[in-house]
């Protein structure tokens, strides 16, 4: 399966957070972009949300559920 993975910037506040180093406009496999999310510290995780090739977006409470799962090639 292939996404993107980006982190939200916080603009009530005025402060901009930096392109993620992995961020790349075209699709990649999650494997390869999940890595960024995993590394994330807790607080830092908070700002990401993945969307899918198919459209569907995932905020970074799905992210780290589907990381949890058995079957993650993160655990």
């Amino acid at each position: 399966m292939r996404g993107t993975l980006t982190r939200a910037h916080d603009e009530e506040s005025g402060i901009e957070l930096p392109l993620l180093e992995d961020d790349l406009p075209a699709a990649r496999p999650l494997r390869e972009i999940l890595v960024a999310f995993h590394r994330a510290s807790p607080q830092d995780r908070e700002h990401f949300t993945l969307v899918l090739e198919n459209g569907q977006a995932f905020s970074a409470d799905d992210i780290s559920e589907l990381l949890s799962r058995p079957d993650s090639p993160f655990r």
